[in-house]
């Protein structure tokens, strides 16, 4: 059994480089096939690009389980399916309300679905769930077993998943526009990290998150199909912030009330099997003495 000193003893660092890394091996692992792809068949399609994207994402899964084995149950089994998809409801509710506000402002512009946002749409879902929920949240609940820590999770899954979008800058998004999408984004971040703390399991998320990108992409023109921002400031774009602020409002206020935390908590004790790893805590801790 492996010893996680460093994790435990600094819970919040270690989610936030883990994280970073998941992504990395995310983005790494799938550069390999498609170089070894290149060099045997010439370039890969996006097909093949979506598909070694998977590859990669599902054997970073099992790397993570594997690195806290046998503690942690993993993010993609156990837990309520059914409730995490529940949950999501209300993300019906701000796709019409932003669909209606592009109207509005005449920014609603119906793309055909191509290959490429697919690519990019499930990137989002499978990357990003992974590496801001998965390698963030997972990794928190390992030490942080209070009612109190639940809130605080959620929150640093947000904010660290909305600063990362001010990347897109690099990337030749609006400025302003990626401020704008930094807030949105740390507010998406936290809804998710609310139902995926609530159900403990990944896969609404994912889903939810990819079918989400795919929408933005395809029904305005201020997105490129590689999901960059690339207009200014206009009506539909506050209206979007003001939608995923109440998301993110309503998602404290209902999921994570002080009434389900201790059921949040007990969910998290048996995905992360806590009895065995405190068990073994205090095993050292005598041995120690």
């Amino acid at each position: 059994m492996r010893k996680h000193r460093f994790t435990d003893k600094h819970p919040m660092i270690a989610s936030v480089l883990i994280c970073f890394f998941l992504m990395i091996l995310c983005e790494l692992i799938p550069a390999l096939f498609q170089i070894v792809h290149y060099m045997i068949a010439g370039t890969p399609s996006e097909l093949m690009s979506i598909l070694y994207m998977v590859i990669g994402s599902l054997f970073v899964f099992l790397l993570y389980k594997w690195w806290f084995a046998p503690d942690f149950e993993g993010a993609l089994k156990g837990g309520n399916l059914r409730e995490g998809f529940s949950l999501e409801l209300p993300f019906i509710i701000y796709w019409v309300v932003t669909g209606i506000a592009m109207v509005i402002d005449h920014t609603f512009e119906l793309k055909t679905p191509t290959l490429t946002i697919l690519r990019v749409s499930l990137t989002a879902g499978l990357v990003e769930e992974l590496s801001f929920r998965h390698g963030i949240v997972s990794t928190l609940f390992r030490k942080y077993d209070q009612k109190e820590d639940v809130l605080k999770v959620c929150i640093i899954s947000g904010v660290v998943f909305g600063l990362f979008h001010m990347a897109n800058v690099l990337a030749g998004a609006d400025p302003i526009s990626t401020i704008v999408q930094v807030i949105t984004a740390g507010c998406l971040g936290v809804f998710f990290a609310s139902v995926y703390v609530r159900c403990g399991n990944l896969w609404p998320c994912i889903i939810l998150h990819a079918v989400h990108d795919i929408y933005a992409i395809t029904t305005t023109a201020e997105v490129s199909e590689e999901g960059i921002i690339t207009g200014g400031i206009v009506f539909s774009g506050i209206v979007d912030a003001i939608a995923c602020i109440a998301l993110a409002a309503f998602a404290i206020i209902r999921y994570l009330s002080p009434d389900q935390r201790e059921k949040i908590v007990r969910l998290w004790d048996g995905k992360w099997n806590r009895k065995k790893i405190e068990a073994v805590e205090e095993k050292e801790e005598l041995i120690g003495q």
